[in-house]
C-alpha cells in the first residue's frame, strides 16, 4: 500500500500479516538507534480506545393482526457504541538504551481506533536514576530515528528505514545536513 507521505521510510509499507483483526489490542513499534557514546532511557506510548460497551443491533418483522392486506412492518436499529480510553495515562516504564546500540519498541495499540502513532520521550541516562528528557517526538508505526551528538548536543534525526540493518543508522534521504555522515553505524568508516 502506497502512502503520500514524503517522509515514509524506505521498507515499511507491508502491513504484518499475523495480527489477528478480532483482538482488541494489536502491538505497534517503533526503532530507535543511539550513535552516541552515553546510555539513554526512552518512554514510549500511545493512545488506545475500547468498546465501553458492545455494539447492538434490533431487528423485527410482523404483520398486522388481520392477514388480508395487512402492512408488513419491518424494523432495524443499530447504536453506536461508546469508546473509553485505556492505557493512556502517559509514558511506559523507561526502557534502556545503550550506547551504539538499535532497540525496537513495542506497544500495544487498539484496534477500534487503530492508532500508529507512538508517542517517544528519549532521556538521558544518569547514575541517580534521574533521566533527564531532551527529546519528545511522535513517530509512526515500523519508522524509526537515530540520537546523533553534534557540537556537543542531541540531536535526533529520521532514519531511513528499519527493514534492513543499514538503513537504521542511515539519516532520511530528506535530511540535507552537509556535515552528517552516510551513515551512523558504529561498525562502519563515517564518511
Amino acid at each position: 500500500m502506497a502512502s503520500s507521505n514524503p517522509f515514509r521510510n524506505a521498507n515499511s509499507d507491508s502491513e504484518d500479516e499475523d495480527e489477528d483483526p478480532t483482538k482488541a489490542f494489536k502491538t505497534i513499534w517503533v526503532g530507535i538507534a543511539n550513535s552516541t557514546s552515553q546510555n539513554l532511557k526512552v518512554a514510549t506510548w500511545t493512545h488506545c480506545s475500547v468498546p465501553d460497551t458492545t455494539s447492538d443491533f434490533k431487528l423485527g418483522a410482523g404483520l398486522g393482526v388481520e392477514l388480508t392486506g395487512a402492512p408488513v412492518h419491518f424494523e432495524f436499529e443499530k447504536k453506536a457504541r461508546k469508546l473509553k480510553q485505556e492505557n493512556s495515562g502517559g509514558p511506559s516504564e523507561p526502557k534502556d538504551l545503550a550506547a551504539f546500540d538499535w532497540g525496537k519498541f513495542v506497544v500495544n495499540s487498539d484496534t477500534h481506533n487503530a492508532s500508529k502513532i507512538i508517542t517517544v520521550y528519549i532521556m538521558k541516562a544518569n547514575a541517580t536514576d534521574n533521566a533527564e528528557r531532551f527529546w519528545t517526538i511522535d513517530i509512526e508505526h515500523k519508522h524509526g530515528v537515530i540520537v546523533v551528538e553534534q557540537d556537543g548536543q542531541m540531536k535526533v534525526v529520521r532514519a531511513n528505514g528499519q527493514y534492513w540493518d543499514s538503513d537504521r543508522w542511515k539519516p532520511h534521504k530528506s535530511y540535507k545536513d552537509p556535515s552528517f555522515p552516510k551513515t551512523f553505524d558504529p561498525r562502519r568508516k563515517k564518511k
